[in-house]
């Protein structure tokens, strides 16, 4: 049994050293604050499963969401909006002799 508080993660970026951070808090400490608008993002809408390219999504959304606040940081960023098709595995065919 997790015995640790519920926390959730708070992103940030810091123009001037040129860092981004992240921290947790509390849930109960943060909620008070949330008081912005809420992205919801349906798992469902991606096969119910968090794979890479999900990752990959939702880490370009966080960056561009951040970006909105802090346009320094658009600036920095060289990011693919769109998915990426992933890579083919299958091997090449063998040389023609």
């Amino acid at each position: 049994m997790n015995t640790r508080p519920l926390k959730s993660i708070v992103v940030n970026f810091d123009a001037a050293n040129r860092e981004l951070t992240f921290q947790t808090v509390e849930d109960a400490r943060l909620k008070p604050l949330l008081t912005g608008t809420v992205y919801p993002i349906l798992l469902d809408d991606f096969g119910g499963k968090i794979d890479d390219e999900f990752a990959r999504r939702f880490g370009v959304a966080i960056l561009n969401c951040l970006a909105l606040y802090k346009p320094e940081l658009k600036l920095l960023m060289s990011v693919t909006e769109q998915p990426i098709a992933p890579r083919d595995k299958t091997p090449p065919e063998p040389p023609a002799d």
